[in-house]
C-alpha cells in the first residue's frame, strides 16, 4: 500500500506545472524520503537557515527542523537531495509511468525502502473532526 501511495505522489510531482515555484518536490537519498518544499516553508527559513518563529504555523518543532535542514541542503546543492523535475500534464498515462520508472532506476530508488514526509496531517484531521463536530450540533439555518 505504501508503494502505491509513493507512486501516486510521484505522479503528482512529475505533473506539476513547469517552472512551478509554489511547491518543489525532492528525494533525500540518505534518508530515503520523498518530500516537498512549499513557498510558505521557504519563508519560514531565513537566509542564514534559521527558523522564523514569528510566522504562525501548524508545524511541530521537529518538522520545522527537518524542513530547515532540507532547505539548507537544497541551497547548498547537496548531492544527497534529488530534485524531481516537473513536466506538466501528460496526455498518456504510459509515458508518465515510463518517466517515473526511469527516474527511480536512474537514481537507484526502491519505493519499498522509501517513505514520504508528510507534515501537519494529524493536526488537519483533528481540525476537520472538530469542525464537523461543531457543525453537527448546529441547525442547518445557523450555517449561514
Amino acid at each position: 500500500m505504501e508503494e502505491n501511495k509513493l507512486f501516486n505522489w510521484l505522479k503528482i510531482a512529475f505533473q506539476q506545472p513547469i517552472d512551478n515555484n509554489l511547491e518543489c518536490f525532492y528525494y533525500d537519498k540518505k534518508l530515503n524520503v520523498f518530500f516537498s518544499i512549499t513557498l510558505l516553508e521557504k519563508l519560514l527559513i531565513d537566509d542564514k537557515f534559521k527558523i522564523n518563529y514569528s510566522i504562525s504555523t501548524y508545524y511541530t518543532i521537529e518538522e520545522l527542523e527537518k524542513i530547515r535542514k532540507w532547505i539548507k541542503k537544497i541551497k547548498n546543492k547537496n548531492e544527497s537531495i534529488i530534485l524531481i523535475q516537473s513536466y506538466g500534464i501528460f496526455q498518456e498515462e504510459g509515458e508518465l509511468i515510463d518517466i517515473i520508472n526511469s527516474f527511480l532506476f536512474k537514481n537507484a530508488i526502491r519505493l519499498s525502502n522509501s517513505t514520504l514526509f508528510e507534515v501537519y496531517q494529524k493536526e488537519l484531521v483533528q481540525k476537520e473532526q472538530l469542525i464537523s463536530q461543531s457543525n453537527a450540533k448546529k441547525s442547518w439555518w445557523k450555517f449561514w
